[in-house]
Parts: structure tokens; sequence; C-alpha cells
């Protein structure tokens, strides 16, 4: 694996460091930034029932068979998971590529114009507002105060000294985004994600990516425990099913 053994890197890493091992063909700078790697992948392995892909999954998992010991288990346990991926898209997954995006690009910015964290955010909240486009890793439908994610990423990026000039930006964006918008946005995990791995040395397109190696083992937990202790054919509740189509109509006698 880029030129090492795999037994030793079996017997010397961590998951995180082995991850960051195989997509940027270097070891992490110390272990430190392998530990930060491994908190990485840790804060979004899973977030509940209701997130699209966990519902693709479960719905898929529910219909396949067979839920008891057979053959056939490995097929449709695939099927389930595989069924989860596609939802992974701008709006489930897609933030931590997403701001590290713009973070990129606004730090390249800092120091090819030597400008400020503070001035280059306003730039780009002003931009994003301008266009009417939400600020990828801001606003959160459950966390209204603070995302807890975000809040332990910022605090352990300090620790383990991967706090650079993208977490930088990001806070400078954090501070911003009241007077631009005139409401405040949560910093939500996304942001959090993004900076930190862009502050780790990635590119940006790789954060879907990163999302998709910790999101599968979620996915896996999640086809697991439908096929196994949940009944066959999973079906919403008709309370929370409403009919928006048309009234019901009389079939046309002339059809033909």
């Amino acid at each position: 694996v880029r030129g090492y053994k795999i037994e030793d890197l079996m017997e010397n890493l961590n998951f995180g460091e082995a991850v960051y091992l195989i997509l940027q063909g270097k070891l992490p700078k110390n272990k430190n930034h392998g530990k930060m790697m491994n908190a990485f992948l840790i804060s979004i392995i899973d977030y509940g029932i209701g997130a699209p892909s966990v519902c693709a999954a479960r719905y898929v998992a529910s219909s396949l068979l067979p839920h008891s010991e057979s053959e056939g288990v490995p097929l449709a346990f695939d099927a389930a998971v595989a069924a989860g991926l596609p939802a992974f898209a701008i709006y489930h997954g897609g933030a931590p590529g997403g701001a590290a995006m713009w973070l990129q690009e606004g730090v390249k910015k800092m120091k090819s114009e030597n400008k400020s964290a503070e001035e280059v955010a306003e730039e780009i909240a002003n931009r994003y507002k301008a266009k009417k486009e939400r600020i990828q890793g801001y606003g959160h439908p459950h966390h209204n105060i603070a995302d807890p994610r975000s809040v332990k990423l910022r605090e352990l990026a300090k620790r383990y000294e991967v706090f650079g000039d993208h977490w930088k930006l990001n806070e400078a964006m954090e501070k911003i985004i009241p007077k631009v918008y005139d409401r405040k946005f949560v910093m939500n995990a996304g942001a959090a994600l993004g900076a930190t791995l862009s502050d780790l040395g990635f590119n940006w397109k790789q954060g879907y990516g990163l999302f998709a190696i910790a999101r599968i083992a979620g996915l896996v937990a999640h086809t697991y425990e439908e096929m196994t202790t949940c009944k066959p054919f999973r079906v919403p509740k008709s309370k929370d099913i409403e009919y928006v189509g048309p009234e019901i109509r009389k079939f046309p006698k002339n059809y033909n």
C-alpha cells in the first residue's frame, strides 16, 4: 500500500492514518495528525435513521430476502448498502467537500492578495448571498445553538495542532455571517470537516469521498439491524402519507 508492507501498516496505523496514507500517498505528518484524521472519520460515521442514505439502505434491506440464516444473505446485504450510496450528494454528505472548496479558494486569495481572513470571509459571504445560495457548512435543521461535532472538531484541531489558515477563515466566516445575513447560521459539521481536511492537506474534491468512507460503516450497521430485527417490507405509516394529486375523476368514455 503506497510502498509499505500491509503487515507493517496493520501493526502501526489506526484506520484514519491508513486512509490518509492511501489518499495522500504518504504517512500523516505525525501521530497527532493521524488522531485528527481518525476523529474526522468517526464524527460522520452515522447520524441516525432519518438520513436519506440510511432510509434508502433500510428500505431496500426490508424488501430483500432472506431475512433469516440461509444462502443469499451476502448479496442482499451488499445491495442494500449500495442503495444508500447514491444519496450522498450536495444536501447529504456534500458539505465537507463544498465547504473545503470555498475555504481553499479563500485561503489562496488571502495569500495572493495579502488579505485578512475577515476580509475574504466577508467577500465570500456577500457573493453567496448575492447569488441566493447557501454557504456550504452553515445552518442545521436540528442544532440551533451549536453542532457538537463542530465544537469537538475545533477543539481537537487546536489540541492536535491542525488548526491552520483554513480553520482561521472558517472562524472568520462564523463571525461575519450574522453581519451579512442579519441572522445567525450555526457552523455545522460540514464546515468543521472542510476546514479540517483542508488543513490536513486534502484537496476539496476528496471531501466527498471521505464522507462516503466514514458513512458506509453506518450503512452496514443499519442494514444489519433492519434485516435482523425488523419485519420485512418497511412502509411508512399512513398518517405520514399525504396525497396531493387530483381528486377522484371518471375515466372518459370516448377514450380510444
